[in-house]
């Protein structure tokens, strides 16, 4: 049993490092204008789709990909995002976090209950690099 286990992360550890290998001819090839065009069409149709079963999925995948689609943030809002992201008692809320001047969080959305409310502004408070935060989070019911 171990040593079929270690032949197949051989084969994957070979195919891992074979792939990058493989594609620096290809990239030499180069690519037509058409290409570039198709492959943005390509990602377009591909993140609608993803967009459009999101509510779908598990709450930590959803969470992944909302990270990925979102437009660029800055750090502290990032080290905001990923504390209220990894906090369990806020799992099913809809938050929204923006910085509207430096060290000042705005924080809006909905939670289910008045104690998330307290807990997303408190862990927001806590964030190294924030110094105040704008509460306009609402609390469904």
């Amino acid at each position: 049993m171990w040593i079929r286990n270690r032949n197949r992360r051989n084969r994957l550890t070979g195919l891992l490092l074979g792939l990058p290998i493989l594609s620096v001819p290809l990239l030499g090839i180069g690519c037509q204008r058409e290409d570039t065009e198709r492959i943005g069409r390509l990602g377009r149709k591909l993140t609608a789709h993803v967009t459009a079963v999101a509510p779908s999925m598990p709450p930590g995948l959803a969470a992944a990909w909302d990270t990925l689609a979102t437009p660029a943030m800055s750090p502290v809002e990032r080290h905001v995002r990923d504390r209220l992201i990894n906090d369990q008692g806020l799992g099913n809320c809809v938050l929204e976090i923006s910085q509207v001047a430096p060290g000042v969080i705005k924080l809006s959305g909905t939670v289910e209950q008045p104690g998330q409310k307290v807990r997303a502004a408190e862990l927001t408070k806590l964030t190294i690099g924030v110094q105040e935060v704008i509460d306009e989070l609402t609390v469904a019911r």
